[in-house]
C-alpha cells in the first residue's frame, strides 16, 4: 500500500535525525480496539467510509471517503517526538481505510530514551478514525499559535505543562499528554550565569490547567557550567520544587564540559522517567541526595 510507505519512509527519516541510543519498545495498549457501538454497524446499503488526511501536525480532520469495497475499519497512526532538550514536540499524522479489521491492533510503541510515542489505533464503524485516541484526557497543547488549542491524549496519560522560572519571571515552554511519572519534577543550573529552573506541573481532568508556579526548598547546591574543562569555581543556590539532588555532570575528551546543578531524583535514575535527560555525549552525572526543607 502506498499509503503505509509514505508512513514508513517518513518514520525512518524522522529516526535517522535522533540520537543514536538504543529506544525500548513497549506495549502498552489494549491488544484490540473497542469494537463498534450498538447502533453505528455498517449498513450493508451504504458505502464504508473513513477520515482520510496525512499532516505533519498533532492531528488531521480530512474529508470523509469513500473506502474500496471490502474495507470494514478505519485506521489513525500517530507518532509523537518531544525533544526534552528544547521542551518542543513534533507530530505526524495519517488516516485512512482499513481492510480486515481481525486483523488490525491497537498498540502503543514507546521509545522510551528517545522521546517517541508511535500509536495506531483501528475502529470498525464509518468515520470513526476522526478521534484520534478514545478514552483518554482532552488536553491543552502549544504551537506557534499558542496554547488554546485542544488534543486527545492516549489512555494512561496526564495533562502536562513544562515551565521555566527565571528570577521571578515563570514562561509556560509547552503543554504536551506527559507520563504520569514525569510530573512535579524540577531541575536548575545556570545558563548565560543566571540561575534557570525547568519544572513540570501537571492535572488529570478534561481541559485542566496545572499551577504554573514553583517555590523554593530550602536546599542548597554548588552551581557552575564550564565548556572546555572540567572544573568551575562554583556558587551556593537555593534549588526548587522536588529538587533534592545536588549533581555533577561532566564530560571528558576534546569537548570537555561540566554542569553543576539541582533535580529531582529521576534525573539520577531511571532516565525513562526523568523530563530532562543530558545530551548523548558520553557524560558522566554524579549526585548527593539532600532532605526537602518546605520554605515559601
Amino acid at each position: 500500500m502506498i499509503s503505509l510507505y509514505i508512513v514508513c519512509l517518513w518514520g525512518s527519516l524522522f529516526l535517522s535525525n535522533v540520537p543514536s541510543v538504543h529506544p525500548t519498545a513497549i506495549p502498552t495498549a489494549e491488544p484490540k480496539f473497542p469494537r463498534a457501538e450498538t447502533g453505528l454497524e455498517t449498513d450493508a446499503d451504504k458505502p464504508f467510509t473513513c477520515i482520510k488526511c496525512i499532516r505533519m501536525e498533532r492531528d488531521c480532520r480530512g474529508p470523509s471517503v469513500k473506502c474500496p469495497l471490502g474495507t470494514n475499519f478505519c485506521v489513525s497512526q500517530i507518532v509523537q517526538k518531544y525533544d526534552r532538550r528544547f521542551y518542543w514536540s513534533s507530530y505526524f499524522v495519517h488516516k485512512f481505510c482499513g481492510f480486515d479489521v481481525s486483523s488490525c491492533t491497537s498498540q502503543a510503541i514507546i521509545n522510551q530514551n528517545d522521546g517517541f510515542i508511535t500509536r495506531t489505533s483501528c475502529c470498525d464503524f464509518p468515520d470513526c478514525n476522526l478521534p484520534l485516541v478514545k478514552n483518554g484526557l482532552m488536553c491543552y497543547d502549544c504551537s506557534s499559535h499558542g496554547c488554546k488549542q485542544t488534543i486527545p491524549c492516549p489512555e494512561g496519560t496526564v495533562c502536562m505543562t513544562v515551565l521555566k522560572k527565571v528570577g521571578s519571571t515563570v514562561k509556560v515552554l509547552d503543554k504536551i499528554c506527559g507520563k504520569k511519572e514525569q510530573c512535579d519534577q524540577s531541575f536548575s543550573q545556570l545558563v548565560r550565569g543566571k540561575k534557570e529552573t525547568n519544572f513540570t506541573t501537571c492535572c488529570d481532568t478534561n481541559y485542566c490547567s496545572p499551577e504554573e508556579n514553583i517555590f523554593r526548598n530550602g536546599i542548597m547546591c554548588p552551581f557552575c557550567t564550564k565548556e572546555g574543562s572540567m572544573e568551575c569555581t562554583t556558587t551556593d543556590y537555593e534549588c526548587m520544587g522536588t529538587a533534592n539532588n545536588c549533581f555533577t555532570y561532566t564530560v571528558s575528551g576534546p569537548k570537555k564540559k561540566i554542569i553543576r546543578g539541582c533535580g529531582s531524583k529521576e534525573l539520577c535514575g531511571d532516565p525513562r522517567n526523568s523530563f530532562i535527560t543530558f545530551e548523548v555525549d558520553g557524560g558522566k552525572t554524579k549526585c548527593t541526595e539532600k532532605a526537602v526543607e518546605t520554605s515559601r
